[in-house]
Order: structure tokens, then C-alpha cells, then sequence
């Protein structure tokens, strides 16, 4: 997607300052244990502070607390996929779980997610 002209038009901003305003606002701050655990060992560790960005829609945290769910039902997993996405969730849905009380609208999203999980959601990638 990357140049493509329907890149800015698809984001529902005007233009790049307010697309760059609204990440550096609703960014998520680097999830230290899921960067550490996810490092390859030979890399020495970075200096400067990375951030990570999700998308925090009530369909992608359901998708997450999907992966979380089917996680601790500890179902038989030969998937590298299902396992990456199911750290990166397990990581992102602790970190709001954290935050309980600071964005209003992320916890209902996140309180709904955690309600309406379903691992049939997921289940093509177990």
C-alpha cells in the first residue's frame, strides 16, 4: 500500500499531519515483555524506545480475545502464526487491561471483546 494513492483517502483524514496526530495520540506505548520475548537473541538490545501501533477496533480486539481464549483452552497448536498473533495478543490485551479507566471507549471495546470471544473465530488457524 505503501504510495499508493488511496492510501490517505482510506484513512478518513484529510491529510498526513492529521493521520500523524492521531497515531502519535492513540499510540501504544512499546509493549516491553512481547518486544523482549520476540527479540532474536543475537540482536543486542535498542537504545531508543520503539513504539507499536494496533488497530484497537471492537472486530481486531475480538479477533485478539479470540486468539486468547483458544490460548488458555490450551488446544493442541502446530501453527507458528496462531502462536505469534496469539503472544501479540495476549500482550496488547494485558496492556489495556492495565489501563482500565483512561480511555472510556477502549475499555467497552475491550470489556466487549472479552465477551463476544469465540474460538470458531479463530479456529482456522489452529
Amino acid at each position: 500500500m505503501r504510495g499508493s494513492p488511496h492510501l490517505l483517502p482510506a484513512t478518513g483524514f484529510k491529510n498526513v499531519a492529521e493521520v500523524d496526530a492521531f497515531m502519535l495520540k492513540h499510540a501504544f506505548p512499546t509493549v516491553s515483555t512481547f518486544a523482549s520475548s520476540m527479540r532474536p537473541p543475537e540482536e543486542p538490545a535498542r537504545r531508543q524506545q520503539a513504539r507499536v501501533v494496533f488497530n484497537a477496533s471492537p472486530d481486531v480486539l475480538r479477533l485478539m480475545a479470540s486468539l486468547e481464549l483458544a490460548s488458555k483452552q490450551n488446544r493442541p497448536v502446530s501453527n507458528v502464526v496462531y502462536e505469534y498473533w496469539s503472544d501479540v495478543s495476549h500482550a496488547v490485551l494485558s496492556y489495556l487491561g492495565e489501563r482500565i479507566g483512561l480511555q472510556p471507549s477502549i475499555d467497552r471495546a475491550l470489556q466487549a471483546a472479552r465477551e463476544t470471544a469465540d474460538v470458531q473465530l479463530v479456529a482456522n488457524m489452529l
